[in-house]
């Protein structure tokens, strides 16, 4: 039955975005010549043309599987989807009619443009009206959970936390018989993987999905029981127990028919990456022409301050654990690090970071140059280089990241930045776990917008001095 309507509802949704494709053809006419395009006045080609574009859609849709069910993706992931598909789509529509000469001639940029937004948006709305309809307790999907330990209970909170999803948790399973009947995240483990069988098997439309969370060493379990409920219509999802060495964003890859898992792969990739890297070489180069004789004026009145070097440069650590060397302008005393070891002892700290207030190996220009974060604009030069990037997690020491465990090390799966989710939410009156949370949450939910809201926050928590020693 759910076949049936899925089938159903994937045409009409093919038919429909075929349809305002044409719209957009002709809405780029108009907007071009001043009037609608007219089919009658060459039927033959034009029905010939109409079908060239549906089979090329049906092709693209189908390449980047755009009417599959989408619960466990964001709505900027699926917006990626369709992107692609109406690009690949009117791309090669254009091509075949350059060098065939049998289609009418279309403005392929407007229509473009004008295709991707009208698409996207109706795309966008009907997401929305299906979250809102999941939420609403309509279109949902019944879930058993197979292990209740950490991951599985990881699991069950996502699940709860996104009613959007339309998933509907009936419990646990576990074959530990000491979990049996007890409750994780409000759900009850509901016995062990003879209860399941039994479940599926009695009433076959009681489960739909079936998600498996077992660790590592309880994986024998696994062959034995899908081969029990092979018959059932239930969608088996398998979580692997990565919980341990995944950093952040784990990538599939398909090696000719062997997923293999990534679990140090770049977060991000692809479009997003070159875009963010364009965004990084022309802010900072920018960024270096207007704020030039700023920083001539500060190097002057450093050396007139105190001896020493203009700059101050320090190894940090990068994305995925690389050493770089980091520019800073000079703010405290020549002899600031070997001063250091008085001021902190690192073998009795409570968690691996530190922030002196008051430090007194500040210089007084150096005071002035951290409450504005002024001594952070060379810092440019490493983002021009690509070392750093204009927005992501602040780079720390080397003898600070040796002190990291497993769930810190998270905040290294991306490029540092001048200035991410720390500054705009407290600079150094956040704890570590508050810092870890906030750019892993970043790093997780990348976006050039949110990029851009970074930026633009980080100038009142600048001018404000906002958590700034």
């Amino acid at each position: 039955m759910l076949k049936r309507y899925s089938i159903f509802w994937s045409r009409l949704f093919l038919l429909c975005d075929w349809f305002l494709i044409l719209v957009s053809i002709q809405l780029s006419n108009l907007l071009l010549t001043g009037q609608w395009l007219n089919p009658l006045a060459s039927p033959s080609l034009h029905i010939f043309s109409y079908l060239m574009l549906l089979l090329l859609w049906m092709i693209f849709v189908r390449m980047f599987d755009l009417y599959a069910s989408k619960r466990f993706f964001s709505i900027y992931e699926d917006a990626k989807s369709t992107v692609a598909a109406v690009v690949g789509t009117l791309t090669t529509y254009s091509i075949v009619h350059l060098l065939s000469d049998i289609v009418y001639a279309i403005n392929f940029p407007l229509t473009l443009v004008i295709s991707l937004v009208i698409v996207n948006v109706s795309h966008y709305v009907v997401r929305i009206v299906l979250r809102f309809l999941r939420a609403g307790g309509h279109n949902q999907r019944r879930v058993l959970i197979y292990g209740a330990g950490q991951l599985g209970e990881l699991v069950a909170l996502n699940i709860t936390k996104r009613p959007w999803m339309g998933l509907r948790i009936l419990g646990f399973l576990d074959d530990d018989p000491a979990r049996h009947h007890t409750m994780i995240q409000g759900y009850e483990v509901l016995g062990d993987a003879n209860t399941g069988r039994e479940m599926i098997q009695t009433d076959p439309a009681l489960i739909d999905e079936l998600i498996i969370t077992l660790p590592a060493d309880g994986y024998a379990h696994i062959t034995a029981f899908i081969v029990a409920i092979q018959r059932a219509p239930v969608n088996i999802r398998v979580v692997p127990d990565l919980l341990q060495v995944v950093t952040v964003k784990p990538r599939i890859e398909d090696l000719w028919g062997i997923p293999v898992i990534g679990i140090r792969q770049p977060v991000i990739d692809g479009f997003d990456a070159v875009i963010k890297r364009m965004v990084d070489i022309i802010g900072s180069a920018f960024g270096l022409l207007v704020a030039g004789p700023v920083m001539i004026v500060i190097a002057i009145l450093i050396k007139l301050d105190s001896k020493g070097p203009v700059f101050f440069v320090q190894e940090r650590i990068g994305q995925n654990g690389r050493p770089f060397k980091m520019m800073k302008f000079r703010t405290m005393v020549v002899d600031a690090e070997q001063q250091l070891e008085k001021l902190v002892d690192f073998k009795k700290l409570d968690q691996p970071m530190f922030k002196i207030k008051n430090d007194p190996r500040i210089t007084r220009v150096g005071r002035f140059l951290r409450r504005s974060s002024l001594d952070e604009l060379p810092q440019l030069f490493n983002v021009l280089t690509g070392e750093m990037s204009l927005v992501g997690p602040r780079p720390e020491e080397k003898r600070i990241v040796d002190m990291y465990d497993y769930w810190h090390r998270r905040r290294l799966a991306a490029k540092p930045g001048i200035t991410g989710p720390m500054q705009i939410g407290g600079r150094g009156d956040m704890s570590l776990d508050e810092r870890i949370t906030v750019e892993v949450n970043y790093i997780e939910n990348y976006s050039i917008l949110l990029d851009l809201e970074i930026i633009l926050r980080t100038v009142p928590a600048v001018l404000f001095a906002k958590g700034a020693y």
